[in-house]
Parts: structure tokens; sequence; C-alpha cells
């Protein structure tokens, strides 16, 4: 009787702590000019930002996809990175991007 009061309080704890992290929010915080100068506007830097809020089998966020576009925005104008941007992606999407992501950097 004692073990299963102990797992059902375990498992209430760890969805209780999971569930909380799932209402955080990614807050992007850009350096200041002056220490962005040393990023030159011809480099090549890539990134793959993926935001999804909804998920088959958790409940939905409310966030990513507005950090995903911040954090894309910030790299495009702050760092001159060559982005792309997936929203709500499925994993076919996922695979895809980083295939043709690959292919780009294979030919430079």
């Amino acid at each position: 009787m004692r073990l299963k009061a102990a797992l059902a309080i375990s498992l209430l704890l760890f969805f209780v702590s999971n569930a909380s992290s799932f209402e955080r929010a990614v807050k992007v915080k850009p350096k200041k000019d002056a220490e962005t100068q040393s990023v030159r506007q011809d480099s090549n830097y890539y990134a793959l930002i993926i935001g999804n809020n909804n998920y088959k089998h958790i409940r939905k966020l409310k966030t990513a996809i507005t950090d995903a576009r911040d954090v894309d925005k910030l790299l495009r104008e702050k760092y001159a990175f060559k982005t792309k941007l997936l929203l709500d992606a499925t994993r076919s999407d996922m695979l895809d991007s980083l295939n043709e992501m690959r292919e780009k950097m294979k030919k430079k």
C-alpha cells in the first residue's frame, strides 16, 4: 500500500513539474549593437527554427510559435543568419528541411 502511495505521489509530482515547464516562454535579449559589429553581413550562418504549439499527446503550447518567430527575426536581423522557420511542423517537414539545408551546405 505504501509503495502504491509513493508511486502515485511521484507520478503526480512528475506531471505537475512538467506541466509548469510548458508555460515558460523564451525571452530573447539581443546584445547591444557594439557587441554585434563583428558579425559580417556575408557570413554563412544557418539556422532551422521550429516552433510547434500543437502536439498529439500533450496539451497545446501557448508561446512556441511566437518564440520561434522572435528567434528567427533576431538571428536574421542582428546576426545575418540564413534561416528557415517551420511552424507546427510534422516530423516529415523537419526531416525534409534538414536535408535541404544539408544539401545547400554541401554546395558551398
